[in-house]
């Protein structure tokens, strides 16, 4: 049990670090809906720093996510240059290997930041 303990407390440590980050930027929360629900939201920071995307668990593998990055972009209303990935997540690194090519520019451990290049 404590070593799970543990662990739940290092990932909160990194939720905290990026939540801090966040409070200090100017931020804009894009919805994901599906039918009309609200199932998700993309979050991306003035500086062009995508700070976290998140759909709920049963509207995953529809293309939801997908489809909300590639609208934001298509918008223009900021120019995301940056995204955080934590190092253990591997849909995270598959979702974002997807769009983007990921060039590593800062590393906090468990959690690095990438500079983002389109896909063409």
């Amino acid at each position: 049990m404590s070593a799970l303990l543990d662990l739940y407390l290092k990932f909160r440590r990194e939720l905290d670090l990026i939540e801090f980050k966040s409070l200090k930027q100017m931020v804009d929360v894009k919805r994901i809906t599906y039918c009309r629900k609200q199932v998700g939201f993309l979050i991306v920071r003035d500086d062009g720093f995508i700070e976290g995307i998140y759909v709920e668990p049963n509207y995953r593998r529809r293309g939801l996510a997908t489809k909300a990055v590639r609208d934001y972009l298509k918008s223009g209303k900021y120019e995301v240059d940056r995204v955080g990935i934590l190092d253990d997540n591997s849909a995270a690194h598959n979702f974002w290997n997807k769009l983007f090519i990921l060039y590593p520019v800062e590393d906090y451990g468990t959690y690095k930041v990438y500079s983002v290049a389109p896909k063409e």
